[in-house]
């Protein structure tokens, strides 16, 4: 789920960028010890009291990619009371996650909306992709969607008590007629992520 992204936060946007663009787009990087040691702790609010549990999943997600997967992508799904299934493996573009059968049932069986939490690295260091966007905007039970670079960067989507889903498949539905006329179909999309991850700020989803 790894496609390359070079709009981020403007509070992270002058050594992200700089990030992307020391390394050839969709080029992997290997996972360091110092990388990992480097993870971000973010809080999210209304999910403050699973920070650490957060931090330690991806954490977990680079340390099982660097010592199993060649440093390629892998997926963990927590559930809200800290338990975590077993490593989804990848490669270096993407990693299919309901191929796990934990997975598939926690993130599309019938459980609680919001109840699970989904990590995945990106070994090229990219922001989320649109892929990414529409698997956890069409999949209820995901409350959080984590994404840690190779280097230890961490970004968040998390679903709050404003989120619905039809009204956000109507305002992507419509980004995606707006910027149709774009040539270049990765900056199309990129232009699309910022756009949507802008106005869902105050309609259900919180970012960091």
């Amino acid at each position: 789920m790894d496609n390359e992204v070079t709009n981020v936060n403007d509070k992270d946007k002058t050594d992200n960028v700089e990030s992307l663009n020391a390394h050839q787009k969709y080029k992997k990087v290997i996972i360091t010890n110092q990388a990992i040691d480097k993870v971000e702790r973010v809080t999210i609010k209304g999910y403050e009291d699973l920070t650490e549990d957060i931090y330690n999943m991806n954490k977990e997600v680079l340390r099982v990619s660097k010592e199993l997967n060649n440093c390629n992508e892998v997926a963990l799904v927590m559930t809200m009371d800290g338990n975590i299934g077993e490593p989804i493996y990848g490669d270096a573009l993407t990693v299919n996650i309901l191929y796990n059968v934990r997975a598939y049932h926690l993130i599309c069986g019938t459980y609680n909306k919001c109840s699970v939490i989904l990590a995945h690295n990106h070994p090229g260091l990219s922001y989320f992709s649109i892929d990414d966007l529409y698997f956890f905007l069409f999949h209820e039970n995901i409350a959080i969607m984590t994404v840690v670079t190779n280097r230890g960067k961490v970004w968040y989507l998390a679903k709050n008590a404003n989120y619905d889903k039809y009204d956000a498949h109507n305002v992507l539905q419509e980004l995606l007629l707006n910027y149709r006329s774009m040539k270049d179909n990765n900056k199309r999309l990129d232009k699309i992520i910022e756009k949507f991850l802008k106005i869902m700020d105050n309609r259900g989803i919180r970012r960091n």
